[in-house]
């Protein structure tokens, strides 16, 4: 066999191995991660790039609201692929939270960096692109080597679960980029020109947008849900169009703040960082009145029940005698709260009156 035999031979092979893996199944999983990751790169972006450029307040609670929901819609995500328990389910997880909250820390780095107007929105994208498709490869470097290589457990169901959450829900991943981008260039537009009309105006409309946003969101979980059907998408419109007076009466509250914000100064960072930290106290308020909700209706707490009381506690105590004497507005959320506590108390005494000792015991 001469070199030219041995060259057709290896150019051969070659191609097959190629051909090989395009036909694989992780090639097939492969593609469709990183078109995902990319979605999730370039929405949070967005997201991340307003919050760190704006100093209206309204705009970055519209924003923050807007993060919000972003963040339950991959929930979702998540959710659909732990619904089908396999071998390695929860090390595939874990691989592909950790790429997840990389590419947010990444986006969030880059944007604070270079958050002078060196580079421009598209060049700092360009760069978060880059960037997050390196994390994707390290991603799938991981779960080749340590799942895809593991003779042991086949690798087939862990790529059907993430197919099976693409497939159900990568329609609206696109629709919510996509609306993302049309939040965006709304911003863009009207903070481009500062002016007193733009001032009034934006805030406005990126709140129409949110609402809007998160009645389809609504709708959208409806219909996974099975609690309509796609022919009830009109009458659910019209059931949800039901609240808009709520609505319109926040609306109102937003567009009378943006006409205030005319008579006064941007806010400081000092101010912007005390609007970071109520938002961190209504988070914690908030899931803590969840919790102790859940707990009402749990027999045995556990350990875990039980350190979750303990720092309720400490939460409840400190937003109702110290922190709502500063903040008004967290009077009646931490009055509520401290409420449930006192249920707990006296419904739960067991669990609620033993929490300290309990958090020490394996139960």
């Amino acid at each position: 066999m001469d070199a030219s035999d041995i060259t057709i031979n290896m150019k051969t092979s070659i191609m097959q191995i190629i051909k090989e893996f395009l036909k694989s199944e992780f090639y097939r999983f492969l593609k469709k991660y990183l078109f995902h990751i990319l979605l999730f790169s370039i929405t949070f972006y967005i997201f991340v790039y307003i919050n760190q450029n704006t100093t209206n307040g309204l705009i970055f609670l519209e924003t923050k609201v807007f993060l919000y929901i972003a963040f339950a819609f991959m929930f979702v995500i998540i959710n659909d692929i732990l619904a089908t328990p396999t071998e390695h389910l929860y090390l595939f997880f874990i691989i592909l939270l950790c790429s997840y909250i990389l590419v947010y820390i990444v986006n969030y780095i880059i944007i604070l960096f270079y958050k002078n107007d060196i580079y421009p929105f598209l060049t700092k994208l360009c760069i978060t692109i880059g960037t997050t498709c390196a994390i994707a490869f390290i991603a799938l470097i991981l779960i080749y080597i340590l799942i895809q290589k593991d003779p042991r457990v086949p690798s087939s169901p862990l790529y059907h679960a993430f197919e099976n959450s693409y497939t159900k829900n990568i329609s609206f991943f696109i629709f919510l980029t996509l609306y993302v981008i049309v939040y965006y260039i709304f911003f863009y537009l009207f903070t481009y020109v500062q002016n007193v009309l733009n001032d009034i105006l934006c805030p406005a409309i990126l709140a129409i947008l949110l609402i809007i946003f998160l009645f389809s969101f609504i709708i959208y979980l409806c219909l996974k849900q099975q609690i309509i059907h796609k022919y009830d998408i009109f009458n659910a419109w019209i059931a949800l169009s039901s609240i808009f007076f709520f609505l319109f009466l926040l609306y109102l509250y937003v567009f009378m703040c943006s006409l205030s914000n005319i008579c006064t100064q941007p806010q400081t960072t000092e101010e912007l960082e005390n609007n970071k930290y109520n938002e961190v106290m209504f988070i914690c308020i908030l899931s803590s009145i969840f919790i102790l909700l859940w707990l009402d209706d749990t027999r045995n707490w556990h350990q875990t029940g039980s350190l979750l009381f303990i720092c309720i506690t400490c939460i409840a105590f400190y937003s109702f005698f110290y922190y709502s004497a500063y903040h008004s507005s967290f009077v009646g959320l931490s009055f509520w709260l401290v409420i449930e506590w006192f249920i707990n108390i006296s419904r739960r005494k067991m669990n609620s009156q033993n929490a300290l000792h309990f958090i020490f015991m394996n139960t």
